[in-house]
């Protein structure tokens, strides 16, 4: 089986990996494409994974068709626009054209940050599993340039596929508290998974995608983007970026078993 599960903190550069994946021959790896809002059991959501996946790889080979968030049916590397005060949406779930020679084992990956995160317990029983990760307080950066579930303190689908979860951000009155609980239960999750496996932003981006060899070796020789590192996007509020940084440091959050504490300190 040529199947594999891409996860990560969400903006962390999940959807550009799978653009750069889905460029190497051989390959898709597909941006959000299962319907999530209508898993309401733990069971349901995970007995739907393999299912799409098997209808997912006839689709590519019978029709050359598949679902993704795209624009305008064309795979992207970022959800949003890059304007201060005003960062549009610019995916939407969609049926997109596979219009490459595929084998019929080839590599097939599909990328969800919050509902595979929940899964991943079970998910590593049966796929490869990778997650992304990337300097927290470029993340919380992104997460309040944005009008998404973490800006707002939640995790989408928490309430009925991690309710312990749910109830630590119930409790908690701060939105930015909040914010640093979500991301210390990406980076926690993600402890339990091979340290080759958690890849990082800034490593995938430092290499033009290279780093991405770890789930497919073909990355390491056929990529050749050169990428910019948006960590210090101007977009990003400055001001609150310190001020939550200030707070990270302060805590015994699990961002440290992937970060220096000097890289933190000098996001800002």
């Amino acid at each position: 089986m040529n199947d594999f599960i891409l996860t990560g903190i969400p903006r962390s550069g999940t959807t550009l990996a799978c653009l750069l994946l889905s460029q190497l021959t051989d390959c898709v790896a597909l941006n959000e494409p299962m319907r999530t809002a209508k898993y309401r059991t733990y069971s349901d959501a995970l007995a739907a994974v393999p299912k799409f996946y098997a209808e997912t790889r006839h689709s590519i080979l019978t029709r050359g068709k598949a679902m993704a968030r795209a624009v305008d049916g064309r795979m992207t590397d970022n959800h949003f626009s890059n304007e201060a005060g005003g960062r549009k949406k610019l995916v939407r779930k969609q049926e997109i054209d596979i219009d490459k020679t595929l084998s019929p084992n080839f590599r097939l990956g599909v990328k969800h940050n919050a509902l595979f995160t929940i899964l991943l317990d079970d998910l590593v029983k049966t796929y490869p599993v990778y997650a992304l990760v990337r300097n927290p307080v470029a993340v919380l950066g992104s997460w309040n340039s944005l009008d998404l579930p973490a800006s707002r303190g939640e995790v989408r689908a928490a309430q009925w596929l991690f309710p312990s979860l749910a109830k630590d951000l119930e409790s908690i009155p701060d939105r930015f508290d909040r914010q640093l609980h979500i991301l210390d239960w990406y980076f926690r999750r993600y402890l339990s998974l091979p340290s080759s496996n958690v890849i990082r932003y800034e490593d995938i981006v430092s290499s033009d995608g290279r780093a991405l060899q770890v789930v497919n070796p073909k990355a390491a020789t056929d990529l050749s983007d050169s990428l910019a590192s948006r960590n210090k996007n101007k977009v990003y509020d400055s001001d609150l970026m310190k001020r939550l940084t200030e707070k990270l440091l302060d805590q015994d959050h699990a961002c440290w078993s992937f970060y220096q504490r000097e890289e933190i300190a000098a996001q800002v």
